[in-house]
């Protein structure tokens, strides 16, 4: 997929406070989490409640970019990738970091780290690696419709 410049201009910021609302969005989190467990890399297994804010955590990352998601335009969200951005945030920089890397390994969003404002490809830009754009991809929608979480 190409990406444009002005897609990327016009992407929104993912303030990580959206959540599931009915019980079939809840589901599907339920079974996102569940995937983002199995396939992340883990040394040590979490505390229960480590674990309760990792869930919370997916909750709210999955939630923004969905609530961003339109099938017939790639709608990017981006965020502050600084560790210390995520000082007043409910979503710890590590446990984000780990979400979204394995929300795009198994193809779930597309990421495009670094960028400013005069050009996101630019090398050696201002922000560098700090900044990062997610795009829910087309496998996210057809997986949230068969889960009736969004409409088709």
């Amino acid at each position: 997929m190409d990406i444009s410049y002005q897609d990327l201009k016009q992407a929104r910021y993912m303030d990580l406070r959206m959540i599931p609302i009915g019980s079939m969005a809840e589901h599907y989190l339920i079974q996102m989490i569940a995937l983002i467990e199995v396939n992340e890399k883990r040394i040590h297994k979490r505390r229960l409640t480590d674990y309760e804010r990792f869930k919370d955590a997916v909750q709210m990352v999955v939630s923004d970019l969905l609530g961003n998601y339109s099938k017939a335009s790639h709608n990017w969200s981006y965020i502050n990738l600084r560790a210390g951005s995520f000082s007043n945030s409910k979503v710890g920089y590590k446990t984000f970091v780990q979400i979204v890397d394995v929300l795009n390994h198994l193809d779930f969003i597309q990421i495009v780290k670094g960028g400013n404002s005069k050009s996101p490809f630019a090398v050696g830009s201002a922000l560098g690696a700090w900044a990062g754009n997610q795009n829910a991809t087309d496998r996210t929608h057809d997986r949230t419709c068969c889960h009736s979480v969004l409409a088709p």
